[in-house]
């Protein structure tokens, strides 16, 4: 037991470690694009994505193309 605590430790970390890669793979990608809107920069930082039905949150479309919320 006390093995398999050590092994979902050792994972969490590697997870935590990917997750701080990523987001910093994304800032030094937002930099290189000079036109990229201060908006959209910061919805990177908070883990928000944008795609054709509006802007997502962790998965739920809060803003549509009309500026209508859901």
């Amino acid at each position: 037991m006390e093995n398999l605590s050590e092994a979902l430790d050792a994972i969490h970390r590697d997870v935590k470690d990917l997750k701080t890669e990523h987001v910093e793979l994304k800032k030094k990608h937002c930099r290189s694009e000079s036109k990229r809107p201060r908006a959209l920069q910061r919805l990177d930082e908070v883990g928000a994505s944008q795609s054709k039905s509006g802007v997502k949150i962790y998965g739920l479309p809060i803003i549509g193309q009309q500026g209508s919320t859901f």
